[in-house]
């Protein structure tokens, strides 16, 4: 992914990402974007190139259909899917899973032995991708609103 790439990327995943954090944590918008910039300050501190993160766009047919952005440090056992997006009008054509079918080999190849995602409760469709490649849940955060 290009710096130009990555701008666009870091623009687009915030707006989401607040959306999601506010369905599941019954957070304000104000609550949810500011949840958003302070983990993806303390997350990616040198941006796209903090060290072990890496961002891809997703492509078919020379057209760049979504992204993602996966986690590695060298030499560890685990590695991390942060974000995975198809836009909108590319979706339910097999792109979000050839790339995390791509990802898991890249990481495989590096010696990573896990790879572990979230998948926010509110999106089904996502956990079936998900079960459908071979990701199983192993733990599970609930929460109530009081």
């Amino acid at each position: 992914m290009s710096a130009a790439d990555y701008a666009a990327f870091s623009a687009a995943h915030l707006g989401p990402y607040a959306a999601d954090r506010m369905q599941a944590d019954h957070f304000t918008q104000e609550q949810a974007d500011e949840f958003v910039r302070a983990q993806t300050a303390q997350t990616l501190p040198q941006g796209q190139e903090t060290p072990g993160h890496r961002f891809f766009n997703i492509v078919a047919d020379d057209v760049c259909v979504g992204s993602l952005w996966i986690f590695h440090a060298t030499g560890a056992r685990d590695g991390f899917v942060y974000d995975i997006v198809v836009e909108p009008q590319h979706r339910r054509r097999g792109h979000a899973g050839a790339a995390l079918e791509v990802a898991a080999q890249l990481l495989r190849e590096e010696g990573c032995e896990v790879l572990g995602l979230n998948v926010f409760a509110h999106n089904p469709g996502a956990r079936a991708l998900y079960e459908k490649l071979g990701f199983a849940a192993k733990s599970s955060y609930m929460n109530k609103q009081l």
